[in-house]
C-alpha cells in the first residue's frame, strides 16, 4: 500500500468548554486532492487548524496527526511550515498594509530558492500587482497572493480552505464531517453526484455544488 501523506486519528480538540472534535480520523492519499467538506460548524476549520498547530491558546487538542513518519501535533507551527506543510486559511490573512511583493518575499524560506516563475505563471495578476498594497486587492487577487505564498515553496502538503465551485473542479477524495465527526469518505465525484447524498450530508443538491 501506498503511504498517506497525512494521517489523523482521534483527533479530539476542546474549544472554551465545548467538544467541537469528537475522535476524527482520516487519510490523505500522496496524489490527487482531499476535501473536507461539511455543514457550517462541524470542525472544517478546526480540524485544519489543529493540524497546523493554530488552535486558539487554551483549547485541548488530543489525538494523533502525522506527515508521513513524523508526528505534527505539539510542535510549532513554524517549524511544520519548514517540514513542508502549507496552510491557506478562508480568510486569507494577507499583509494588508505590504506590497504584493513584500507579502511573497515574507514566504521565502532561508536556504531555499522561491519558485516566482511557477507562481507568475499561475498568476500573472500577481507579478503585474507587486507594488500594490495587499489590501487593496480584490477577495480573489488576494486569494491568489495567499494560494501564491504556499507555492513559493516546495511544500508537501497544503491545506486550502476553498468553495465548493473550486472543490469540484479539483477533487479526487473527500471526508465528510457532521457534529465533530467524520460522517462519510470515499469518492469526491461520486459524492458530489449523488443528490440525495449531497443533500443529507452538506445540505445542498448536486445542482448547487456545480454552480
Amino acid at each position: 500500500m501506498v503511504e498517506p501523506v497525512l494521517s489523523v486519528e482521534g483527533l479530539s480538540v476542546r474549544i472554551a468548554g465545548l467538544h467541537i472534535l469528537q475522535g476524527v480520523s482520516f487519510e490523505v492519499a500522496p496524489t490527487g486532492v482531499t476535501v473536507l467538506l461539511g455543514r457550517n460548524g462541524v470542525g472544517k476549520t478546526t480540524t485544519l487548524r489543529a493540524i497546523v498547530g493554530l488552535t486558539p491558546r487554551g483549547g485541548e487538542v488530543r489525538g494523533t496527526v502525522r506527515m508521513g513518519a513524523r508526528s505534527l501535533l505539539a510542535r510549532p507551527t513554524h517549524r511544520l511550515v519548514r517540514d513542508g506543510l502549507g496552510y491557506v486559511p478562508e480568510d486569507r490573512c494577507v499583509f494588508a498594509a505590504l506590497t504584493v511583493a513584500e507579502n511573497l518575499r515574507l514566504a521565502e524560506r532561508r536556504g531555499v530558492a522561491p519558485a516566482y516563475d511557477k507562481v507568475f505563471a499561475l498568476f500573472p495578476e500577481l507579478e503585474r500587482r507587486g507594488r500594490q498594497r495587499a489590501g487593496s486587492l480584490s477577495g480573489g487577487q488576494q486569494q491568489m497572493l495567499a494560494i501564491g505564498r504556499v507555492l513559493l515553496n516546495d511544500n508537501r502538503l497544503l491545506l486550502v480552505e476553498q468553495n465548493l465551485a473550486v472543490v469540484r473542479r479539483l477533487a479526487t477524495d473527500a471526508v465528510v464531517l457532521s457534529a465533530g465527526k467524520v460522517a462519510w469518505t470515499g469518492d469526491a465525484q461520486e459524492l458530489l453526484l449523488e443528490t440525495a447524498l449531497t443533500k443529507s450530508l452538506l445540505g445542498v443538491g448536486s445542482a448547487e455544488v456545480h454552480r
